[in-house]
């Protein structure tokens, strides 16, 4: 399960770590020489508090923007394309969500494992964990992302009807903006660490700003830009700014990168397993699960080919799965 694999990326970060066993980076300096760490007071740590958190409550309403003005522009912008559009578009949203999904787990366990090194004074362990998280993410993201042609297809049929079927681009263009949200949340994890989430709200700002100016200025057209792919536009557009943006602010912070370089191996290790699939064809269940299976298999092998995935790492996953109990 996703879970498992969320275990197993903390397992092979331990074993792939540079720092040896008993490194001082992983003993909080507080605790150097039998000292007690000091407890903050009540008034020391509500106004931590609040300058960590109080940047960040419109951010979900700025989130929501990205996500969700598109649908109402579409009706306010397309009178000609009709309600039905909107459910449509909404219809390929959903099922675009399938990136977020698998990206999760590993999301779901790098932030308390990135603190917990921050608070030890680690910050370069702190970057590894995050290129590990980014790496694994798009392990598990990019062979979704690539099968946008087929869920936008025969995967909206099956689970919607043919009425929602809409150009193969918009589920595409969606799952790349909920993979640079994903991305986006590994890369704003210094700012948030040094409690800068003053600029994690500027950075969201202009990502919902330019969300709107995109909408406006696309889903009006007529041609290939506009309509359903337009709004699918601003979105991918949108999150890929807020990444950047959040790397940038980032880039002063020692020992930080998301070894984004990476990425092209891991897209050309899915690119050839989804193509082994497309050659293997699919008239029927049986044969779609052996495409499925073959295609697996061959970007599994080319990840180790490739040297994305260490065989240390790769020790250190299967040794965390043999501890999963069994029925």
């Amino acid at each position: 399960s996703a879970l498992v694999a969320a275990a197993s990326l903390a397992a092979a970060w331990r074993d792939a770590r540079t720092a040896p066993a008993g490194d001082s980076a992983m003993s909080p300096p507080a605790a150097a020489e039998g000292a007690l760490p000091v407890a903050p007071t009540v008034r020391e740590a509500a106004a931590v508090m609040i300058r960590y958190g109080l940047p960040l409550v419109p951010m979900t309403s700025l989130v929501w923007i990205i996500h969700c003005s598109d649908r109402y522009l579409l009706a306010w912008l397309r009178p000609d394309l009709g309600n039905a559009a909107v459910g449509v578009y909404g219809a390929n949203y959903s099922l675009a969500m399938m990136v977020a999904v698998v990206f999760g787990p590993f999301g779901l366990f790098f932030l308390p494992a990135a603190a917990k090194l921050w608070d030890a004074g680690d910050k370069a362990q702190v970057g590894h964990l995050a290129r590990q998280t980014v790496k694994y993410g798009l392990i598990a993201m990019l062979p979704v992302v690539l099968s946008a042609p087929v869920l936008g297809d025969a995967g909206v049929q099956w689970i919607a009807g043919a009425a929602f079927r809409a150009d193969r681009t918009v589920i595409l263009l969606v799952m790349l903006g909920y993979a640079f949200q994903a991305l986006a949340s590994v890369a704003e994890a210094p700012l948030a660490l040094a409690i800068r989430t003053s600029r994690i709200l500027l950075h969201a700002i202009c990502a919902a700003g330019a969300n709107l100016g995109l909408n406006l200025a696309l889903i009006p057209r007529t041609d290939a830009w506009g309509g359903l792919n337009g709004a699918a536009i601003a979105t991918a557009a949108s999150f890929g700014l807020l990444l950047l943006l959040h790397r940038w602010a980032a880039r002063d912070v020692e020992g930080w990168s998301l070894g984004f370089g990476m990425a092209v191996l891991v897209a050309l290790a899915a690119g050839i397993g989804a193509g082994l699939v497309r050659l293997w064809g699919a008239q029927g269940a049986a044969e779609l699960a052996a495409a499925l299976l073959a295609g697996a298999v061959a970007y599994a092998l080319l990840l180790g080919v490739f040297g994305v995935v260490k065989r240390s790492e790769i020790g250190a996953a299967v040794a965390v799965l043999r501890t999963v109990p069994r029925k």
